[in-house]
C-alpha cells in the first residue's frame, strides 16, 4: 500500500470531521420537543421535574425539554389539556376531580406518596386528631383549595360533622401563626415549608402530617391519555430522566452538589444551600415512606383518596379511583 499523501489525509480529516458534524445536528434534530409544567414558581420541592435539566438527563434521553412554572395546579392542568405542555405535576385530589368531570388525564408516577400538607397547633393547646377539631376554627390556605379538601376528607374519616368546624383561609406562611396567638384560629393546615420555618424559629408547635388520618396520593406527574396512548415512548423518556434525578437526589452524598447545579434555575426557596437542602430533605420523607419504590402509583391510595373524597363529598358515587397507570414505573430500573 502507498502512503497517504498529506492533501489526502487533511481530505479525510475534514470529511470525518464534515461527518461527525452532520451526526451531531442529526442527534439534536432528532430530539423530541416537550414542555413540562411545575404548579407554581420554581420551588426545590420541584427538584424532581427541575434537576433533570441542570444535569442534562432530557437531553440524555432524546427530549429538547422545557420546563415553565404554572399560575397553580389547575392552570398546569388546563394547559396540559389543551396540549400547550405535555406533563405536569399536580395534586391526587385534583386529578381524581378533574377526572370524574371528565378530564382525559392519567398519572404516570406519583412523586410525593404522602402528603405535603401539616397541621400546625400550639405546643400549651396541641390538636393531636381529627376529633380535636371539633368545635374549633382550624385555618385553611385558601377556600376550596387542597388544605380545606382534606380537613374535609380527615373529617369524613372521623364520621365528623364538617360544619361542627369553622374555617378561616389564612394563606401559607409562618406569619399565620399570629393568629393562633390573637385567639382567631385554633391551628391552621399548611405545607412543610411553613413547618420547617416556624420550627427553625423556635416557636413551640405540635405539627402532624394529613397522611396519618388520609392516606392518599400526595402529588401526582400527569398527561393526557392521548400522550399514553399515541406516545408512550415520549412518557417512557420523561419518567426514565426523573427517575434518574430523583435516584441522585436520594443519595445523601450527592444532594449537596445536585443543588448546586440547579443554582442558575434560579430557585426561589434554594438561595441559602443549607435551607434548601433542609427543604429538599423534608420533601423527600414523602418519596418513598414505607419502602414504597419511588415513582410507583400505589392502588391501596388512590382506592383511599376515592372514599374519603365520596365521603366528603368531593366526588359523585360511583366515581373511579382508575386515574393512574404504572406501565411506565415498572419499567423503571
Amino acid at each position: 500500500m502507498g502512503r497517504l499523501t498529506r492533501r489526502e489525509l487533511l481530505a479525510g480529516a475534514a470529511g470525518l470531521a464534515a461527518g461527525m458534524a452532520v451526526s451531531d445536528l442529526a442527534l439534536a434534530q432528532a430530539k423530541e420537543k416537550v414542555t413540562i409544567l411545575t404548579p407554581f414558581t420554581f420551588l426545590i420541592g420541584f427538584a424532581e421535574l427541575l434537576y433533570p435539566l441542570s444535569a442534562g438527563y432530557y437531553a440524555e434521553q432524546g427530549l429538547d425539554a422545557t420546563v415553565l412554572p404554572a399560575g397553580g395546579s389547575a392552570a398546569a392542568v388546563t394547559q396540559v389539556l389543551a396540549g400547550q405542555a405535555q406533563f405536569c405535576r399536580t395534586g391526587a385530589i385534583d386529578l381524581m376531580t378533574a377526572v370524574s368531570r371528565g378530564a382525559p388525564l392519567v398519572a404516570i408516577a406519583t412523586i410525593a406518596q404522602a402528603s405535603t400538607i401539616w397541621m400546625i397547633s400550639p405546643a400549651k393547646a396541641p390538636i393531636n386528631s381529627p376529633e380535636d377539631f371539633k368545635g374549633k376554627t382550624i385555618g385553611i390556605i385558601s377556600k376550596a383549595g387542597l388544605a380545606e379538601n382534606l380537613l374535609d376528607m380527615m373529617l369524613a374519616g372521623a364520621k365528623i360533622d364538617p360544619k361542627s368546624v369553622p374555617r378561616e383561609a389564612v394563606g401559607n406562611a409562618p406569619g399565620a401563626y399570629s393568629l393562633i396567638e390573637q385567639g382567631r384560629i385554633a391551628g391552621y393546615l399548611a405545607s412543610t415549608s411553613t413547618v420547617l420555618a416556624l420550627k427553625a424559629a423556635g416557636t413551640p408547635i405540635v405539627a402532624w402530617n394529613t397522611d396519618q388520618f388520609a392516606k392518599i396520593p400526595g402529588q401526582v406527574l400527569v398527561t393526557t391519555r392521548e400522550m399514553v396512548e399515541k406516545r408512550p415512548e415520549t412518557c417512557q423518556k420523561f419518567l426514565n430522566a426523573v427517575n434518574m434525578a430523583v435516584t441522585e437526589l436520594l443519595d445523601p452524598n450527592k444532594i449537596d452538589a445536585a443543588i448546586a447545579k440547579m443554582k442558575p434555575l434560579e430557585i426561589s426557596d434554594a438561595k441559602d444551600p443549607v435551607a434548601a437542602k433542609a427543604a429538599l430533605l423534608a420533601e423527600q420523607s414523602s418519596w418513598s415512606p414505607g419502602g414504597i419504590k419511588p415513582l410507583r402509583n400505589v392502588p391501596d391510595r388512590f382506592s383511599v383518596c376515592r372514599f374519603l373524597m365520596v365521603g366528603a363529598g368531593l366526588l359523585p358515587q360511583g366515581a373511579s379511583d382508575q386515574v393512574y397507570t404504572n406501565q411506565f414505573a415498572v419499567k423503571l430500573p
